[in-house]
């Protein structure tokens, strides 16, 4: 199941296009965002609870944090000068998101 995942990741990753060096920044930096909160969280709700937190809710975290943070940089270029919100670059933070949080939680990095 992970090799099937990881392959369609990879076929999506190639039909984004993401050969420009800003987009690989984007889907690097979500998904580092996505890993970092996935074990910032895990950390605490296994410090509060003295157990692991479920998968779903652990997803739930580190995509959506991944993607709340691409969304804010989007946000913020488009106020600068001769700068728009890129939904390219939005779609990279979507799939660095998603296969950071795949990646973390499936993989099981320490």
């Amino acid at each position: 199941m992970k090799k099937i995942i990881l392959i369609f990741f990879t076929s999506f990753i190639f039909a984004l296009n993401l050969n420009q060096s800003d987009k690989q920044k984007h889907f690097l930096a979500t998904a580092f965002t996505a890993v970092l909160s996935d074990k910032i969280y895990t950390n605490y709700y296994k410090n509060r609870y003295h157990t692991f937190p479920s998968k779903i809710k652990r997803y739930l975290i580190s995509i959506s944090s991944g993607i709340f943070a691409g969304f804010l940089k989007e946000m913020y270029d488009k106020t600068q000068k001769n700068d728009n919100f890129d939904h390219k670059d939005f779609q990279a933070d979507i799939l660095g998101s998603i296969l950071g949080s795949i990646l973390k939680i499936e993989i099981k990095w320490k």
